[in-house]
């Protein structure tokens, strides 16, 4: 027997129902997305991209800066642009920190994402932040969670970062060990970030005596060396109008003085525009990534130039 057509549109608006209710429950039911690490292979930072015909590969010479070293970020991002192969990162005090995360990193966008949370880490644990940076207790932290075990000496490209142990006369270039280690033995400034105790010694910052150790990466690569300058000679006057912060910018501009006799071995000199804002400001990382990127590029002809392999 054929059912009517009233039974056939009874069916049909019962299935529709089932249909309706299942999807509704499914919608309820439906896990939250959690936001995902970066992805960990080449895709935005290009870390493995072929590098550019005829051109070199680059050392580069971080320093210095505090919140300024995230500038440097800027600059790397603006090498991989044009596809030039960067075969090592050499860096003292925060400079050092950013060579680490960026060693540490298998694409831009996991390096860039290290550096958002190293940012959000630092912002988090204190509102005062020139007062928390006497505490390396908050750099440990931040610092331990963004480099975890990696070694230096394992990774994609040549690292190297500059400690000055108390009980030595001279800068040590350190290459392999644990990175945070490394990194917070690099960290500590009298008076502005505790030092602590690295192989048996007290260690300080190598800003003081060799804020950009040049000839020690020329002399270990044998490669073209550009320094990155994220520092001004002129004292910047925080905002804050806090001691610590201005005794920082001080510091800063008598690192510059020490540092002009290396800074002229390097192949190029790139001075980034880091002139407004805090050393201690480090919610403007975006502006100064982007701002570096920019100089960067605009001074890509002479990059290139220190670069040709003609």
């Amino acid at each position: 027997m054929v059912a009517g057509p009233r039974k056939i549109i009874a069916g049909l608006l019962g299935l529709g129902l089932l249909v309706a209710a299942a999807c509704s429950t499914a919608r309820k039911t439906e896990s939250p997305k959690v936001p995902q690490s970066p992805d960990k292979g080449t895709i935005q930072g290009l870390p493995t991209v072929e590098p550019a015909k005829n051109l070199k590969s680059v050392v580069l010479v971080f320093g210095p800066g505090m919140a300024k070293a995230f500038s440097y970020a800027g600059v790397i991002k603006a090498l991989l642009d044009q596809k030039i192969s960067i075969r090592a990162v050499v860096g003292t005090e925060m400079g050092g920190a950013v060579a680490a995360f960026w060693a540490s990193s298998r694409s831009y966008s996991e390096f860039e994402w290290k550096l958002l949370k190293l940012r959000s880490g630092l912002k988090q644990k204190s509102s005062a932040l020139a007062s928390m940076l006497s505490n390396q207790g908050v750099f440990t932290q931040v610092i331990q969670e963004g480099l975890g075990g990696f070694q230096l000496g394992t990774s994609r490209i040549g690292i190297a970062l500059g400690v000055f142990p108390s009980i030595s006369s001279r800068v040590e270039m350190i290459a392999s060990g644990n990175a945070a280690d490394i990194t917070l033995a690099g960290l500590g400034e009298p008076g502005i970030v505790e030092s602590v105790m690295f192989k048996g010694a007290q260690s300080y910052s190598a800003a003081s005596v060799l804020p950009y150790p040049v000839r020690w990466a020329k002399e270990k690569w044998s490669l073209p060396v550009i320094a990155v300058v994220a520092a001004s000679a002129r004292v910047i006057q925080p905002q804050s109008k806090k001691a610590k912060e201005l005794d920082y910018s001080v510091k800063m501009s008598q690192f510059l003085t020490v540092a002009e006799p290396e800074l002229k071995q390097a192949d190029l000199v790139l001075r980034l525009p880091v002139e407004t804002g805090s050393y201690f400001d480090f919610e403007t990382m975006n502006t100064l990534v982007f701002e570096a990127r920019r100089e960067t590029l605009s001074q890509m002809d002479a990059v290139k130039k220190v670069l040709s392999a003609e």
